[in-house]
């Protein structure tokens, strides 16, 4: 199945963050969740290569692809009104592949 492995991250209540690792360390984590469409994603290991990212909604419909530059391990993702139950799957220069729910509200 070769070396990329994919997490999937569930809200399971407070605290209201997701996080996801893979075997080499990195760590991505999603705040807050739920949220109104603005959300936070955070790196353990800084890393200044694009992340591929796209963002699906409830029905399996695309609503937004785009490559993120994380700036200090961090990126500002606003989405603005979507309809609630979405899903990221996020790939990195390496080919790890990161996925979480979220609600929006």
């Amino acid at each position: 199945m070769g070396g990329d492995t994919t997490y999937i991250a569930e809200r399971h209540g407070p605290p209201a963050t997701n996080t996801q690792e893979d075997k080499n360390t990195q760590q991505y984590t999603l705040y807050p969740n739920p949220n109104a469409g603005n959300l936070i994603l955070l790196q353990k290991i800084a890393d200044t290569q694009p992340v591929a990212t796209e963002i699906w909604d409830a029905m399996g419909r695309n609503i937004n692809k785009q490559n993120l530059t994380f700036t200090g391990g961090s990126y500002n993702l606003q989405l603005g009104r979507i309809a609630p139950g979405v899903l990221i799957q996020m790939r990195d220069s390496i080919g790890r592949s990161f996925e979480f729910k979220f609600v929006v509200e």
